[in-house]
């Protein structure tokens, strides 16, 4: 091979290994063959939020530290922004539902060895699927960086944290933008609590944020929202119209507009952009809510945070 050939092909190899690392999340994510998986977790830029959270609980950041193989599903840090960590949900608090469940006891699972619908138990003995069809995801996260090793297992990190077990209702109660919604459910009561725990099978809600709230409702110009203020509205028939039966994710709404029965009766519009992936919600007045945030997974369906509240006309 000429001196030519050799620096050519020198160059395209180097070229190649750029674009391979550009397209992975690898910034300050290195093995360390050495350290546990507590002590690389700690190490970790971005994850300290997850860390942190084990080592609230000594037995189990101890246990990390021992010989013995684990995998570990490491949210990044951006996975809790807008989430009360906190707050208790029926007897568990949030840290609690969150640590054990992001951990596989017994086996350094690599993604190599990940196939698709490979189901295993985590630490605290529920059941998690993995996917292989739209990249490497588990329970609807995507593993961003996979397989950073240490001396008793592996870490996997993933952009989102795993919350699926909690219904409707529970994860409206943990997110931060959504407290003005936590106080109108409680204001109107079962009709609209029970199908958010679950009681009516699958629902699809989209959430309108405290901001819709307030630019809808906010009569004093404060900037918050009163009990008072909330009792003008036909509740139980506002927070309906923003419930639908069945599970919709973003992908499965059409790209043409397409109707859709709420629990309250009034028919709302859906319709994906094709290009963007955007999705807007159309009530028969006009008003328009476009979807903040997509695809949160719940036990019964799919919440998507919207920017509007959707207030139908009067009967």
């Amino acid at each position: 091979m000429s001196h030519h050939s050799r620096r050519w092909g020198s160059v395209f190899a180097a070229l190649i290994l750029t674009l391979l690392l550009g397209a992975c999340d690898t910034s300050d994510v290195s093995s360390i063959p050495n350290e546990s998986v507590r002590s690389l977790m700690r190490s970790l830029q971005e994850m300290s939020t997850f860390s942190a959270i084990v080592e609230a609980d000594s037995s189990l950041a101890n246990r990390l530290d021992e010989d013995g193989s684990f995998t570990v599903l490491l949210p990044r840090d951006a996975a809790f922004e807008g989430i009360q960590r906190d707050t208790v949900v029926g007897d568990i608090g949030i840290r609690d539902l969150v640590s054990q469940h992001h951990i596989i006891e017994g086996m350094a699972l690599y993604a190599g060895d990940i196939t698709d619908g490979l189901t295993v138990t985590t630490m605290d003995g529920a059941s998690i699927a993995f996917s292989t069809s739209d990249g490497l995801t588990v329970d609807g996260a995507r593993i961003v960086t996979s397989d950073i090793t240490a001396s008793n297992g592996v870490i996997h990190v993933l952009d989102e944290a795993m919350l699926g077990r909690l219904n409707a209702m529970q994860r409206v109660v943990i997110q931060e933008d959504l407290l003005v919604l936590e106080n109108a459910v409680d204001l109107a009561g079962p009709e609209i609590v029970g199908p958010l725990q679950g009681s009516g099978g699958s629902i699809t809600l989209f959430a309108p944020t405290n901001d819709a709230f307030v630019a809808n409702v906010d009569s004093s110009d404060d900037g918050s929202i009163s009990e008072d203020e909330l009792g003008l509205l036909d509740l139980n028939r506002v927070l309906a119209t923003h419930i639908v039966s069945g599970t919709y994710p973003t992908s499965q709404i059409p790209t043409s507009p397409t109707e859709l029965q709420t629990l309250s009766g009034d028919a709302i519009e859906a319709v994906r952009d094709p290009d963007t992936g955007e999705v807007t919600i159309t009530l028969s007045d006009g008003t328009i809510a476009s979807i903040e945030r997509a695809d949160i997974t719940v036990q019964n369906g799919v919440v998507h945070t919207v920017d509007s509240l959707l207030v139908p006309r009067s009967r």
